[in-house]
């Protein structure tokens, strides 16, 4: 059950499993997730409940179309929106899925257009590489019309220029956390001027780098940018440690974004950073896709007991892979957090280690929450206090 569109994909046979639909074999597009946590295209599961096929594809559970609901993770979204593919009609290549509609409309030189004076009473239509040299002895078009194309051509123009000496725009924080522009691979001239992004980037590619140890450095979101380009070809790094980097949200969501669909990399210390329970959302969406991290230490952050909570809900709901989580020494973190932990308790059985010292935690709450998990007989899970 394809979906009609006019691209095929580049080296289909590298798209991650994860994002390919069970039912047409491709990667989704306008994917749904159904109460059972597996996800489709929309078109795809509405064509296989109306042949009155009523359970799941993956896991036979019974299912409803009214049940299912749009997938918005940004991460998820992201890596299908990134999947390269080629133009059908012109044979472009290297085209990200979701830029395409933009090359069809703007760009595909083979893209049937019809003459922009129509209106006028110009019946042409045909290719939009010939439109130039109908353009030259259209009657129907005015001058006015003439300058408007002229304009709209060198625009475009400008536009694939840029697209190609810039490979992606990203938002990078300034030194107030607004949001700004920055672009990711530009050409480095003088070795000499490396950014620690560019320095780490070229480790991690040039190197079969297992554990990666990043300690008092200041990396931007623009560092990172930099770093996770290297990660798509990299399949030996384990552990990553980023510890007191000054790393903010911005920088964790670009981190997370690639790190979702992730095979390999099994502990993530990002210690003594500046994350907060925004930063925990990101990797809370991560870890809903994420099936090799194992260890994951967020200690010395700014993270609430919403932040606590989110990383539990994952947890419990979505993964069984994550073994050890520290929070150790987010002081934001009080007494509150005992219900958290009551639900991590009765619910999980993956994770073997929390460590909450050097919370704000009182006594009395320490107590309830040792005496929670004995009443529970969880002898096998470590929460320290």
């Amino acid at each position: 059950m394809s979906q009609n569109v006019d691209y095929d994909y580049e080296n289909e046979e590298l798209i991650d499993i994860n994002l390919k639909c069970s039912i047409c074999n491709e990667a989704m597009i306008d994917p749904v997730v159904t109460q059972c946590h597996h996800s489709f295209c929309r078109l795809c599961l509405e064509k296989w409940i109306q042949t009155d096929r009523l359970t799941c594809p993956s896991c036979r559970n019974g299912i409803t179309i009214n049940n299912s609901t749009a997938v918005t993770l940004l991460n998820f979204i992201s890596m299908l929106d990134r999947i390269l593919v080629k133009c059908k009609l012109c044979q472009q290549s290297n085209i990200q899925r979701g830029n395409f509609q933009d090359h069809i409309d703007k760009i595909c030189t083979r893209k049937i257009i019809i003459c922009k004076a129509n209106v006028n009473g110009c019946s042409w239509s045909g290719p939009r590489e010939q439109f130039q040299i109908h353009l030259d002895i259209c009657t129907y078009l005015s001058l006015n019309d003439r300058r408007q194309h002229e304009n709209s051509e060198n625009l475009e123009k400008t536009t694939l220029e840029l697209t190609h000496n810039h490979n992606f725009i990203s938002q990078e924080e300034n030194i107030n956390g607004d949001l700004t522009l920055s672009h990711e691979n530009e050409p480095i001239q003088i070795i000499q001027n490396q950014t620690i992004g560019d320095r780490i980037r070229n480790r991690i590619a040039n190197e079969e780098c297992v554990n990666l140890h990043i300690f008092d450095e200041h990396i931007t979101a623009q560092d990172m940018l930099c770093i996770v380009s290297a990660f798509p070809n990299n399949t030996t790094l384990k552990y990553l440690e980023l510890a007191k980097c000054s790393l903010r949200d911005i920088g964790v969501m670009f981190l997370t974004t690639h790190l979702s669909m992730c095979t390999h990399l099994q502990y993530l210390d990002l210690y003594d950073n500046s994350i907060t329970d925004k930063g925990v959302q990101y990797l809370s969406n991560m870890l809903q896709l994420n099936r090799s991290l194992s260890v994951l230490r967020l200690g010395l952050n700014n993270i609430t007991n919403k932040g606590l909570e989110m990383l539990v809900n994952t947890a419990v709901n979505h993964n069984q892979n994550l073994k050890h989580l520290s929070l150790f020494g987010n002081k934001l973190i009080d007494a509150s957090c005992i219900y958290s932990v009551f639900h991590l308790i009765r619910n999980n059985r993956s994770i073997k280690k929390l460590n909450l010292e050097e919370c704000n935690i009182f006594w009395h709450a320490r107590k309830s929450i040792q005496l929670y998990r004995i009443m529970y007989y969880r002898t096998d899970l470590q929460i320290l206090l």
